[in-house]
Parts: C-alpha cells; sequence; structure tokens
C-alpha cells in the first residue's frame, strides 16, 4: 500500500529548520547565561493557550493494520478537535546572539520567540458506502450499507516558533515546528444498513450491523512531527500592557503518516487565544563590603584598630538625566539645533489627465473591483469637487463617474467603446470577449447613471489599433481595455483643482532622546505636541535609535491659527514605577499665513501644474486633448515665468532607451510651446517611478511630462 510523500520537505532541509530554530532557543539562554554583569534577567511572559481545532484529514487506506473490514477505500474527511496547553514568548535581538547572530539579516530582528506545550484531541469521522444484498421478509433484494470508522488521538505537542512582530500595527506572523507523542488512541468501526432505512438484514448474522470492532488504534506513529506558520493579533489588556491577550491563526503541515503502513496523514487549521503574563524582571544586586581606607602614620602605632565590616542589604543605583534636542541636518550632516518653523503657503493650480482607458483582468469582462463604481442612490451625490484633493489615480479609478456625469451636461455628447483583448492565443481571435467588456462599461452608464443607449456605440476588436508590447506580461495586461472616445473634447477634458498649498521649513527634523540610564528601563515615549498630541513614538526598554525623524510637513493638518509652538518631551518609566522626564524643547511656528483656505492670503510662489499623458507605448507624438492643454499653458505663461519640464517613463523597456524616449518627449514639449528662455528640460526615465508600475494604468500615469510654471 502506498504513502504519501512530501518533496518539498526533505529530511536534509527539515533537519536544518530543527537546528535552526533549536540554535535560536539555545543561544538566547547561552546569551544571558553567559552575561554576568547583568543586573536584571528578562523572562519574557507566560501564559495558557486554547483553541479549537479543524483537522483535515488526508487519507487512502481500506483497514487498520491488522483490523478486518471490507471498505473498499476510505478517503479524505475532516473532524473537530481542540487543544489546551500553556505557552511561553519573548521578543529579543538576534544579532547580538552567540553563535549565529552574525549570519542573521538585521531585517528579521528583533524577532519573537515562542514555544507551547500542550494537550490535543484530534477525531476522524470516515464513512464510505457500498451496495450490497440484503436480506428482506426472508428475500434478499438490493441494498446499500455504511462503513464507518471513528477514531480519536491524543497527544502531547511541543512547539518551538520564531516570528516577527508589528508587522502592521499588532499583527506579528510566526513559524516553527511542531512535535507531539501518542498519549492514547482509540478507534470504532461497524459496517450497517443504510438502506432500506428500517427494514432488511444482512444474509450472514441476521442483523443490521456486522464487523463491529473497537479498541486502540494499531501501529500509530509516534512521535509525530511537522511544521506551522500563521498570524497573531496582540490585545493589552492592562495599562501597563503587563496582561495581554493573543487571538491566533494557525495552519499545521505534518511530515509524517498518523499510521505506519497506510496513508493518512492530518493537517489541521486551528483559531484561538492565548492569555499572556508578563513575568516581572528580577533586580539583583551583590552584596559587597562597605569599607573605609586607613592612613598610616610614618609613627609606629601601639594601638590596633579594627574596623568591622558591614553588609548593604541594598545598593540604589545611581540615576542620571534623560535629555531631548531637535536638531535639523545640512548636505554634510552636521546638525543644528531647530528653534523655529517657518510654513510657507503658495497658491496652486493642477491639472489632472484623464486616461480613457479602462483595464480588464485576463480572460474577464467584469470590471475589476478597484474602479471606483457606485450605486444608483449614490449618483446624485457625486461631485467633481471631492476629487480636488485625491491623487492621480484615485481620481482616474473615478473614471466612468466623471464620464456619466459630463454626459449629463453635455447632451450632445456621444461616445464609442471599443472591447480589446490582448490579441494572443490566450484570448487573440475572441471578439465576443472584447464586445463583453465593452457592454459592461455600457451597461454600467445605463443602468446606474441612466445614460440613454442610443449615446453609446459599441465596437469590438483583437488588440488595440495601438497596442503596446504584447509579448511582454505588462503589454499583454496593457491591452486588456476598453477604449472610450467621444465626438465632443470636453468630454474627457483633465480635471483641474485650485488649493493653497504649504510648505515648512526645515521640512525635515530629527528628534534625539539621550540618557545616562542605569538600570533597565520599562517604558519610553518620546512625543510631540501642539495643543494636542499628534506625534509619539511609544516602546520598552531602552531606546535602541538614537534618533528620530519628523516631516513636518505631514503635520501642518494639525496646526490652527491659534498654534504658535511645537512642543517635545522624552519620558523614561523603570521596572520600579519611578519616570524621569526631560525638560521640553519648545520649537516655534512662524506662519506666512492667517488661514490655509484663503488665497488671497497665501504668499510666497504662484505654482502651476500640468501633467500630459496619453502616450501610448514608445510613444512621443501629441494627441488633439494634448493640444488643448498645451493652449491652455502658452496662456498661462508670462515673460517673467520659469518653466521646469521633466519627462518619465515606465518600467517597460531598457533603462538607457527610457532615459532618451522621456528626453524626447520633454523636449517635444518644449518646442511645442515655443520655449526659449527661462526653461529647464530634462528626462529621467524610469529613475523616478511616479506610480505604481504593478497596473497598467499606473504604468501609463509614468509615461508623462510634467510641466509646473512659477510665477513671482
Amino acid at each position: 500500500m502506498s504513502t504519501y510523500c512530501y518533496p518539498y520537505y526533505s529530511l536534509r532541509s527539515f533537519t536544518n529548520s530543527c537546528l535552526c530554530i533549536g540554535l535560536c532557543f539555545l543561544s538566547h539562554f547561552v546569551s544571558v547565561a553567559q552575561t554576568p554583569d547583568s543586573t536584571s534577567t528578562p523572562y519574557g511572559a507566560v501564559g495558557i493557550c486554547v483553541s479549537p481545532v479543524i483537522d483535515f484529514h488526508k487519507a487512502s487506506f481500506s483497514e487498520l493494520p491488522g483490523v478486518p473490514n471490507c471498505c473498499p477505500q476510505f478517503t479524505s474527511t475532516s473532524g473537530l478537535g481542540s487543544l489546551v496547553g500553556l505557552t511561553w514568548e519573548k521578543s529579543m535581538s538576534l544579532t547580538s546572539l552567540p553563535l549565529i547572530g552574525k549570519h542573521i539579516p538585521s531585517y528579521i530582528t528583533p524577532a519573537l520567540l515562542s514555544s507551547k506545550l500542550y494537550y490535543e484531541q484530534s477525531n476522524a469521522n470516515f464513512l464510505d458506502f457500498e451496495s450490497t444484498k440484503v436480506k428482506v421478509n426472508d428475500k434478499e433484494q438490493e441494498g446499500k450499507f455504511s462503513h464507518e470508522l471513528n477514531t480519536s488521538i491524543s497527544t502531547l505537542n511541543l512547539e518551538l516558533a520564531i516570528g516577527k512582530e508589528n508587522i502592521w500595527k499588532q499583527l506579528s506572523l510566526h513559524t516553527g515546528l511542531k512535535i507531539g507523542t501518542v498519549l492514547s488512541s482509540s478507534y470504532q468501526q461497524v459496517e450497517r444498513i443504510a438502506e432500506p432505512t428500517s427494514v432488511g438484514v444482512f444474509p450472514e448474522n441476521n442483523l443490521r450491523t456486522r464487523n463491529q470492532d473497537s479498541g486502540a488504534i494499531p501501529a500509530i506513529n509516534s512521535p509525530s512531527i511537522g511544521m506551522f506558520l500563521g498570524a497573531s493579533w496582540k490585545l493589552p489588556l492592562t495599562l501597563d500592557n503587563s496582561v495581554y491577550a493573543r487571538p491566533e491563526l494557525f495552519g499545521y503541515i505534518p511530515f509524517t503518516n498518523n499510521v505506519s503502513g497506510i496513508a493518512w496523514s492530518t493537517y489541521a487549521v486551528r483559531l484561538g487565544v492565548s492569555l499572556f503574563y508578563v513575568l516581572p524582571e528580577y533586580i539583583s544586586i551583590e552584596p559587597k563590603y562597605d569599607t573605609i581606607p586607613i592612613l598610616r602614620n610614618p609613627f609606629v602605632l601601639t594601638n590596633n584598630i579594627y574596623i568591622k565590616p558591614v553588609w548593604l542589604s541594598e545598593l540604589t543605583p545611581v540615576r542620571g538625566i534623560v535629555d531631548l534636542r531637535v536638531v535639523q541636518k545640512n548636505e554634510l550632516l552636521s546638525e543644528k539645533n531647530v528653534d523655529t518653523i517657518t510654513i510657507n503657503g503658495s497658491y496652486e493650480t493642477t491639472v489632472k489627465p484623464i486616461l480613457n482607458y479602462v483595464f480588464f483582468d485576463v480572460l474577464s469582462s467584469d470590471i475589476p473591483q478597484r474602479y471606483k463604481l457606485l450605486k444608483e442612490d449614490e449618483v446624485e451625490n457625486f461631485s467633481m469637487k471631492s476629487l480636488y484633493h485625491s491623487g492621480m489615480l484615485e481620481t482616474y479609478y473615478h473614471l466612468l463617474n466623471i464620464i456619466a456625469q459630463r454626459m449629463r451636461e453635455i447632451p450632445e455628447a456621444k461616445i464609442t467603446l471599443t472591447g480589446c483583448n490582448m490579441g494572443n492565443t490566450v484570448e487573440g481571435g475572441k471578439t465576443d470577449l472584447s464586445r463583453k467588456r465593452a457592454e459592461a462599461v455600457r451597461d454600467y452608464l445605463v443602468n446606474v447613471w441612466k445614460i440613454d443607449e442610443s449615446r453609446i456605440k459599441i465596437n469590438a476588436r483583437n488588440k488595440p489599433a495601438k497596442p503596446s508590447f504584447y509579448s511582454d506580461v505588462d503589454g499583454e495586461e496593457e491591452n486588456r481595455r476598453v477604449e472610450i472616445t467621444s465626438n465632443v473634447l470636453n468630454l474627457l477634458e483633465p480635471v483641474y483643482s485650485t488649493d493653497t498649498i504649504y510648505t515648512a521649513i526645515p521640512n525635515t527634523i530629527y528628534v534625539k532622546p539621550t540618557n545616562n540610564f542605569a538600570g533597565e528601563a520599562k517604558t519610553w515615549s518620546v512625543t510631540a505636541s501642539l495643543n494636542k498630541e499628534i506625534s509619539k513614538e511609544f516602546n520598552t526598554g531602552i531606546p535602541e535609535q538614537p534618533e528620530y525623524e519628523m516631516n513636518v510637513e505631514e503635520f501642518l493638518k494639525y496646526i490652527t491659527p491659534s498654534d504658535s509652538q511645537f512642543v517635545f518631551s522624552y519620558k523614561v518609566t523603570d521596572s520600579k514605577g519611578a519616570s524621569y522626564t526631560s525638560k521640553n524643547v519648545n520649537v516655534v511656528i512662524k506662519t506666512q499665513t492667517t488661514h490655509r483656505t484663503a488665497v488671497q492670503d497665501s504668499v510666497g510662489k504662484h505654482i502651476e501644474k500640468y501633467n500630459l499623458i496619453l502616450f501610448d507605448y514608445d510613444d512621443a507624438s501629441f494627441t488633439p486633448l494634448h493640444e488643448r492643454t498645451l493652449n491652455l499653458i502658452r496662456s498661462s505663461i508670462t515673460p517673467e515665468s520659469v518653466i521646469y519640464i521633466t519627462g518619465y517613463t515606465d518600467r517597460m523597456g531598457d533603462d538607457d532607451y527610457n532615459q532618451n524616449l522621456s528626453e524626447k518627449r520633454a523636449k517635444a514639449v518644449a518646442n511645442a510651446l515655443g520655449l526659449s528662455a527661462n526653461v529647464h528640460v530634462v528626462g529621467i526615465g524610469e529613475s523616478v517611478i511616479l506610480y505604481n508600475n504593478s497596473t497598467p494604468e499606473g504604468r501609463f500615469y509614468s509615461r508623462t511630462i510634467e510641466i509646473k510654471i512659477e510665477k513671482p
């Protein structure tokens, strides 16, 4: 009889995994034991764990070893089990560990080491049906009977895991090894007449059951070995985080079968919770003699003086002060204390072009979920003003809503929807798929926005008229689209927005806490506040970073006219509850405007930004929509204006070629505008990626020319 093999988990890789995790635990305890000068021993947190377990039994056998059964084959089934036990965990840096620390990448440290010792009950109910002859009223007739095999296995398990905390907020990821020993096992099997349901017996025993048997499962494998992976979320239950819970979701993959000689292994998923208590840190104090040095005269002493030693039962550690600095850095990284932050405002007009393509997944005609599709009762509340402060792609995802609203405002506007496919062996020739894509766009406009269907024309073709490089995966994605064209250019014009933009000088500051703290810190915090707290770094132990970078512009939305200064502070609490706080560092806020949204109050330069997109793959030619935007730009340029023209590309193609293409596009724009003075033209290709290039729209919007006009 065959057994399951696991080609991805060889004995050698399994042994290496055991050694790696085991060395992490061993090195942790060795590092603690080899540090005699330490005044405290962190023990981590201990607790209890409990969880229901869903067992997925993968099987292919007809009988247990030595237990007769005429079942053709028991196959996969599931069962519900449970576990309860003890758990321990500790977060620690791995790079400082002996033996293996220097081989561990810094990005996985600090790591969360954990272990569990628990009792687990696993159950399985195998059921199979077979046709047979049944005796009814002394006559045989066709019937059906069931093969039933119910098993129960109790194990004591040890798990060793390594994980990474705070992947996102309080989310942690874990992986590790599990080894279990069988405490007890049992089985019950029976064959029972299933049809007819209430009459009929087996001819050989005149009963409705046969082959009944029970007992301990023979030839059961012990120990059982496997690996697991999963995630947990840390939920503090007390203010000092001394008690917390971890809801957990784990999956288990076995390396061994449950019973020798047959193909039966158990995969498992468990959703449970662990409750932890942080062990208090023990402060050890070494007893020392209190001695007084005696200076002798050059004369001979006639009397001996004996000083009795005195044991000090408790030594009070000397505590240093904590301090805080706020600095800025220049290009040479030299530091200068920051006492004032100046906030300037500028009047900015932004033009966000509209990409008139809707992209689809492979072999699909459903509009992807990333597009913002409204419900009928949401249509009337949609406004273009709601997009003024949205980003470029966020505005694009409202493409169908923008076009629908403009069609309502321009009754004579009509559109043509041209559905396209990849044009290769996967979608090539499937113009019916292209048509369904166009119809999906039409149905949204008609059913939700109530646009008259007669104003919408449907076309279908294979690859687009101007396809992207369709032998490339990115190009294939870009060719799966619906192209929207109109008899009215205004329908696809850019979205214009005007705002007062604020900048801070300096924009980046560094908060540098310092301390001479003897002993073990329990908690610490660095706080920046206005009238209310707006930013806080919080952790346990002594801060590992010498400084914390702060982007001031991220906090401009919190500043009100009544705010006059930032206040920074640094606080440390030791394991005995004593607190040490630095002096406040006050940084004056100097604003150049009295109201953020008042255009007449803004000072500095008037800045207008424009973007030309809709460049097809490997193309630098202009479209009629480009010409409309160029005319708008020409009308905005004054003799005193300074113009910056920057060309970008997406990731497709060669780096040098993309740099030359972006420069070619930028120069073409400068020539079209007729600029020769006060103009700066540069092409930077794909060295700066403006938008996420994993989506086709992100790549199209990256093929752009940015025109920035500065006016005094």
